[in-house]
């Protein structure tokens, strides 16, 4: 019997089993139990504690299950969801969040005497902390049906884990809090939970990324120590925790004088003075101090140009052209276009440092052509093409 033939036979009998179970408030025995594999933050890891993200894998059928209830969830909290959360709402990306924000700051420097203050907020171990009595509460304020509010009581309440590390197997155990991560219910329970998270000056959220930013003149007192103890309570409130080491704070300004970056007092996180940094990370993009993103396009060049070895070890396998190409679509080239949205309009001769990682990769594919008779063969465009179509399709 075929897959497609199999599938329709099957779908009567998994609607009315998932209909009961809808109706009993609660999760079919087992299905929200999962598998824990980690996965190193970093390699090699330094930290177990600190550098090993669990990856929970729940059953097929579980995530088809979730899927159904994640709509009655989507229902009820829409239009409830901070605007200025961009994470787990489609169709927005990380991109959409860092343009908005850099124009922002872009636009604020245009005066002679301002700058702007940004703090990148880092929770520690976000997913794992989250208290479930009081998601529960969080969702029952939104009006989530009481039966589906059930469901997902006894998905958090009532699952056991396990861990595998290679060919090991832990002790199945029952979590006291946090949520699966990778699972679908998951993001969309951290959304409801970091809801109420709200500061005096803008905050802007992905998912677990929280980055607020304050606009000064320079004799302006500054209040955005009085936000970070805002955000700081709220995480005592709500069983979470900040992590100050990772915590950043840049600032961002065109003025000509320096000296007065050494007038700002630091940024202070549990009597903790955070890191005053120049380069720092947001979202995967580097931002500098002045808003240049040519420390951002070098750092791509690098990254794309580590993942050439392995377009060259696969030509050396003998993987086909056609298969090459697809690795460079959709291995090499996206590290080169992400997020250009914000920095298409770099300096040329940084610009051109990509032109010369995609050459690289093209002729390691077709050995013996030339760039431009590459691109036609294989019927792709050049880098500048895409990204001026990519800066379009935002603007429109």
């Amino acid at each position: 019997m075929g897959v497609n033939k199999l599938c329709k036979c099957s779908r009567p009998s998994i609607n009315c089993y998932f209909q009961q179970f809808t109706k009993r408030r609660c999760t079919p025995y087992g299905m929200e139990n999962g598998q824990c594999n980690t996965v190193a933050k970093n390699k090699p890891p330094v930290s177990i504690e600190k550098e090993i993200r669990p990856i929970s894998l729940t059953p097929i059928a579980a995530k088809v299950f979730e899927s159904i209830i994640m709509k009655w969830v989507d229902e009820t909290i829409e239009g409830e969801i901070d605007a200025k959360q961009f994470g787990g709402i489609t169709p927005v990306s990380t991109t959409d969040v860092l343009v908005e924000l850099v124009h922002m700051w872009y636009k604020a420097t245009d005066k002679l005497n301002s700058y702007v203050t940004v703090v990148m907020l880092d929770f520690s171990k976000a997913f794992d902390l989250i208290n479930h009595h009081l998601l529960l509460d969080k969702l029952q304020s939104y009006g989530l049906p009481a039966h589906i509010l059930r469901w997902v009581a006894t998905f958090l309440l009532d699952r056991a884990q396990l861990v595998k590390i290679g060919n090991e197997y832990s002790h199945s155990g029952h979590p006291n809090g946090g949520v699966p991560q990778r699972t679908l219910s998951g993001p969309k329970c951290f959304l409801v939970y970091i809801n109420d998270l709200r500061t005096t000056v803008p905050l802007y959220k992905y998912v677990d990324d929280s980055t607020l930013f304050e606009i000064c003149d320079k004799n302006d007192v500054s209040v955005i120590q009085e936000s970070v103890d805002i955000a700081a309570r709220w995480t005592e409130q709500n069983d979470m925790k900040i992590y100050s080491e990772k915590s950043k704070e840049i600032l961002i300004s065109f003025a000509q004088d320096g000296n007065f970056r050494s007038t700002i007092p630091n940024i202070k996180i549990d009597g903790r003075d955070i890191a005053q940094v120049c380069h720092p990370k947001l979202l995967g993009m580097t931002i500098s101090q002045d808003l240049t993103c040519n420390k951002h396009v070098n750092n791509i060049v690098k990254k794309a140009g580590k993942r050439l070895y392995m377009l060259f070890q696969l030509k050396r396998a003998g993987i086909t052209q056609k298969d090459l190409v697809s690795v460079y679509v959709s291995v090499v080239r996206p590290v080169l276009e992400y997020a250009c949205h914000v920095w298409h309009t770099s300096l040329p001769q940084y610009l051109s440092d990509n032109i010369v990682v995609i050459k690289r990769a093209l002729k390691c594919i077709f050995s013996g052509f030339g760039y431009a008779e590459i691109l036609t063969r294989v019927n792709l465009d050049t880098l500048n093409v895409r990204r001026a179509a990519f800066v379009k399709n935002i603007l429109i």
